[in-house]
């Protein structure tokens, strides 16, 4: 759910962008399966995830919420973190985030095209529409959020 720090981090280390997108849409190990480029931000954004996940401060966060929400914790802090880094966009990046995400955008579909290897239906569809409801520059939005977080 974290699209832009994914997104963010990708671009901060010259990896395919519409693969750090695909990482939620495929499981166990993508070699074989898609373009190395794609393997490779597989892999990255796996690691993200990992890393993240293991962070002691993270793992307090998610014992805050209530026990019966306590597996949407994950997505609901991806959520947030998207929010956070639009807020202070300015402090990660020296380009302007709508140019960020105008880029993104381009970059993804035009991997998505030249990827030679079939892509997951559920991901292409979630991605098309994501791109066209500006999902990611809705996040800036607290109200937004809410909606986000109750689908």
């Amino acid at each position: 759910m974290n699209y832009l720090a994914h997104l963010h981090v990708a671009t901060q280390c010259d990896s395919q962008l519409m693969g750090n997108l695909l990482a939620d849409f495929v499981k166990g190990r993508p070699d074989n399966q898609f373009s190395p480029l794609t393997v490779e931000g597989i892999y990255l954004h796996r690691f993200v995830d990992s890393t993240i996940d293991a962070l002691p401060e993270i793992k307090t966060c998610r014992q805050r919420f209530p026990s019966a929400l306590y597996r949407y914790s994950a997505i609901a802090l991806d959520v947030f973190w998207d929010h956070a880094l639009i807020q202070h966009w300015d402090r990660f990046s020296d380009v302007s985030f709508a140019q960020f995400v105008e880029h993104a955008e381009s970059e993804c579909q035009r991997a998505v095209l030249d990827e030679p290897f079939p892509l997951p239906e559920r991901f292409l569809t979630l991605s098309s529409r994501m791109w066209r409801e500006q999902w990611i520059p809705s996040y800036a939005h607290a109200e937004t959020l809410q909606h986000v977080l109750s689908r």
